[in-house]
């Protein structure tokens, strides 16, 4: 009765609710629910699982135990090619392990086959209650923004005067909102956004100017002006809007000093802008920094793969350290097959989706050009919705079934 209760509270905000839930699979939407709102808690080092992993592997299981009760469990050609791929993974960094025992080849590899779980339990959840689903991921998404800000207003953690919220580090912080705000633009984009849907966009780009993440910020605009593009195109009033958007620009250039003052408590404006500008001057923006030039001078990883693990292999920029790209991760640690299997798998998500969907995917993949981004277990979420959500919402033909 309380779930129930739950799922219908704000049902008018996102998406009518008009499905029976079954006791066990009401608890398996509570879990996911949980791990939505705790997933920002960093309790633990990264790397390493964190408590909304654990509360999310419990609901993974379980979800096992009750669609084999229920004979749901179906087969897949975009979950095969996914399980496919973290065996491969597996694979590739258990023959590294035998000559480099680094433990985190084995951790990398848990952490792929534990987010591909993430996928199919959560596009399976999707595909028996898919308005729910959304309705729950989206009050996911409100609270937790909601509980960030809080969190940095009157708990501040900052790390070299960025903002870090629950997290470890910013720059985890920066890909959540970006995350986020993605999440939200996909599931409402097929209805206008009110009040609330607002007040949130602004609290995510607040949090993201003090996170002071280059890519963090440039990714959000790029996505802000996305949408907002294609919602002035769908008004009416379009032609008044693009009218007036030059001169709301050219007035905002020449007021930023006085914009600046109102943040200077913060000093929130200036410092992203410092930091915007400095693209370029730090050691890390270079291809070598992230350390992209292992995948020059070690072009036989790129058919075999390296494994990720044992960095002190490779010399260069980032010598003992992890490729700061997720991208370029998949090339050089997996090789041509994982490389095949991985772009394969993204290929199929976004195969039947309209352009809108894509384009936000792709800015999301700017992100990972610059740091690792696959590891987060939201990001298998948001794929999720990416994979689910249009017919879901009815904006295009259902989409054709794999099973066999």
């Amino acid at each position: 009765m309380i779930f129930k209760i739950f799922l219908n509270i704000g049902s008018k905000y996102a998406i009518t609710n008009n499905q029976n839930i079954s006791f066990e699979s009401g608890l398996l939407i509570l879990l996911f629910f949980l791990y939505l709102v705790l997933s920002p808690f960093y309790i633990f080092t990264s790397g390493y699982p964190q408590p909304a992993d654990f509360i999310l592997f419990l609901a993974m299981g379980s979800s096992f135990v009750v669609f084999l009760i229920n004979k749901d469990l179906k087969a897949n050609q975009i979950y095969l090619v996914g399980l496919i791929f973290a065996a491969h993974s597996l694979l590739i960094n258990m023959i590294h392990y035998v000559y480099y025992p680094d433990i985190r080849f084995l951790l990398t590899s848990a952490i792929y086959i534990f987010n591909i779980g993430v996928f199919i339990f959560t596009s399976s959840l999707m595909r028996k209650y898919p308005k729910t689903i959304l309705n729950i991921i989206l009050y996911g998404v409100v609270l937790t923004v909601i509980i960030q800000f809080l969190h940095i207003q009157f708990i501040p953690t900052s790390h070299a005067f960025r903002a870090v919220g629950t997290f470890n580090n910013p720059n985890q912080l920066a890909y959540w909102v970006l995350l986020s705000a993605s999440i939200l633009f996909l599931i409402k984009s097929n209805s206008k956004l009110n009040l609330l849907d607002y007040g949130l966009l602004g609290l995510l780009y607040y949090i993201q100017i003090v996170a002071l993440s280059k890519a963090g910020i440039i990714t959000l605009a790029l996505l802000y002006f996305l949408f907002f593009t294609l919602e002035a195109f769908k008004s009416k009033y379009r032609n008044i809007i693009f009218l007036i958007i030059p001169f709301l620009i050219i007035a905002g250039i020449t007021q930023l000093s006085n914009i600046s003052l109102d943040f200077s408590n913060y000093g929130a404006i200036e410092k992203a802008a410092e930091r915007i500008v400095s693209i370029g001057d730090e050691g890390d923006d270079s291809l070598e920094g992230r350390g992209y030039d292992r995948l020059v001078e070690n072009p036989i990883f790129l058919i075999l793969g390296a494994g990720e693990g044992a960095f002190w292999r490779h010399e260069g920029g980032g010598h003992n350290q992890e490729l700061h790209s997720g991208v370029a991760t998949i090339f050089f640690s997996y090789g041509l097959m994982g490389t095949l299997l991985f772009s394969f798998l993204i290929f199929k998500v976004l195969r039947p989706n309209p352009i809108f969907y894509t384009a936000v995917f792709f800015i999301v993949m700017m992100y990972g050009f610059t740091h690792q981004n696959f590891r987060f277990s939201l990001f298998w979420v948001f794929l999720s919705i990416i994979y689910m959500a249009p017919t879901v919402l009815n904006q295009h033909e259902e989409r054709e079934k794999e099973e066999y």
